[in-house]
């Protein structure tokens, strides 16, 4: 205890209050986190942009492995909870 009381009087830790996880997000980030309007949208360039950015990729690449998955035709059947091929559905190497 005496080492972090320490810590904070010599002004390498910080203890910070917050109300919420946006409040951290904004702390810990330096970038503010958003705060979506009446129609669901976050300002670009804010850390929920980015999230949400990131889950409308994730659901758009799990649609079409849906249907890529699926029988084009035939009498095999098929369903829509298809299982996606292998891989860790990231389009881009980097």
């Amino acid at each position: 205890m005496q080492r972090f009381v320490a810590a904070c009087a010599q002004g390498r830790f910080a203890v910070c209050a917050v109300s919420n996880v946006d409040e951290a997000i904004a702390l810990l980030t330096g970038v503010e986190a958003g705060e979506a309007d009446a129609d669901g949208n976050v300002p670009e360039g804010t850390i929920n942009f980015r999230v949400a950015f990131a889950l409308a990729r994730f659901s758009s690449l799990r649609q079409a492995y849906a249907a890529a998955a699926r029988p084009r035709g035939g009498s095999e059947g098929g369903s829509d909870d298809a299982v996606p091929p292998a891989g860790n559905g990231n389009a881009d190497p980097e």
